[in-house]
């Protein structure tokens, strides 16, 4: 049981989801919510002219890159707590969510209910992440590794994926060894396999 008003932000773009949000937790006594932004900029400003316990973020913001504003957010406001809203639930996505030090995951498309459960738990000092952030396997691969298994997963080939990261194919073919090796794959059928199979044990679950 939380035993202070938590004051929370929300930023969205999208104004159902993000009103959705609102009206849940408004209904628990325990939270005190600021009107949901809908643009970086807006929250930037909100973050300048109160203090926040959590906020909470949708990690597919058309104008701005969530983490770029997760770190000014800490600039102005450091004690804060972050829950990412996930829609995009990428190896690339995930690590960063892990490395930025969030402090819990909510999938937009899961449960409402979950959302107040999640705030509760963080604000009670505990981290909530899903199975698949907290032991994936993907979380051994490095940052260019991890671009170059996005690309893997859409069905790209080393001359594709090297013109999107400027680099050579053969430079492309170490590192799709290197992704092999450490998701013990034998090879990219099987890799993208284990994605499909992961993919849909998380969906039933």
């Amino acid at each position: 049981m939380l035993h202070a008003i938590k004051n929370v932000l929300i930023v969205d773009n999208n104004r159902i989801a993000s009103h959705t949000i609102y009206d849940l937790l408004k209904k628990e006594g325990s939270f005190n919510i600021h009107s949901p932004v809908y643009m970086a900029k807006d929250a930037l400003t909100a973050l300048k002219n109160h203090v926040y316990d959590l906020i909470i973020i949708d990690n597919n913001l058309h104008d701005f890159n969530i983490f770029i504003l997760i770190r000014l957010a800490r600039k102005v406001n450091s004690h804060a707590k972050f829950i990412v809203i996930e829609t995009d639930d990428t190896p690339y996505m995930q690590k960063h969510i892990i490395n930025m030090g969030i402090n819990g995951v909510i999938n937009k498309f899961g449960k409402v209910e979950t959302i107040l459960t999640i705030a509760k738990l963080v604000m009670a000092g505990y981290n909530c992440f899903p199975d698949t952030i907290r032991s994936s396997p993907e979380r051994k691969l490095t940052e260019r590794e991890l671009q170059i298994l996005n690309y893997i997963y859409k069905g790209m080939s080393n001359k594709e994926i090297g013109e999107q990261l400027f680099i050579s194919p053969k430079t492309v073919s170490v590192h799709r060894h290197n992704i092999l090796s450490k998701m013990g794959a034998k090879n990219t059928f099987d890799l993208i396999r284990s994605s499909n199979i992961n993919s849909n044990r998380s969906a039933d679950s």
